[in-house]
């Protein structure tokens, strides 16, 4: 979606009552209109989606020679006690932050290479406007967090979430069952 053009990502940081997702969901939203992941759905997640594509259109990328920058990263809340947003009777707060350009693309490239290599990894968003995430690959090296969780979670102002890689699935036994248990387990993928 990246190499598309700018993108927004949505992550759902803190919950409060009845909820459709709780903390950690997230949706992608491309300047083309793309959308990857959920939020919850419905008319709540069509307004974080109407507030990403506003981001997407208002922001301007640091650097542009003027000194000023808008947000590149906003909060949302949204009250699901009453129509339009929803019935549920909780409450959700989202955090969005806008992907743009090679340090976005420099970023996923080093998430993505974690992740390929195993390597313990965490995504560290910094909740301001002017924030931007950054991956931490130590679990005792990162400034403010001692040590780094194991599940996400809002620590010291920012959204800290363990990148796990895919597990490994170990089928012992070569009956029957087990070849079941393969078909069903290993992805089509895994072998191109």
């Amino acid at each position: 979606m990246l190499s598309r053009g700018p993108l927004v990502v949505a992550t759902v940081i803190r919950t409060q009552g009845s909820v459709p997702r709780q903390a950690g969901a997230k949706l992608a939203v491309g300047s083309d209109g793309t959308l990857l992941g959920t939020v919850g759905g419905g008319a709540a997640e069509a307004e974080v989606i109407a507030r990403a594509q506003t981001l997407l259109q208002t922001a301007v990328p640091v650097g542009d020679g003027d000194g000023e920058s808008s947000p590149a990263g906003m909060p949302v809340s949204l009250d699901l006690n009453s129509p339009p947003l929803g019935v549920c009777g909780g409450r959700m707060h989202i955090w969005l932050q806008r992907w743009q350009g090679s340090l976005a693309q420099t970023l996923a490239a080093q998430i993505l290479q974690a992740l390929t290599q195993g390597q313990r990894a965490w995504l560290i968003t910094p909740l301001h406007p002017q924030g931007f995430p950054y991956l931490s690959l130590s679990d005792s090296g990162a400034e403010h967090f001692a040590p780094l969780p194991s599940r996400p979670q809002l620590l010291a102002g920012s959204w800290v979430e363990p990148l796990l890689p895919s597990p490994t699935l170990l089928i012992v036994g070569a009956g029957h069952c087990g070849l079941s248990l393969a078909q069903e387990g290993i992805p089509e993928t895994a072998f191109s």
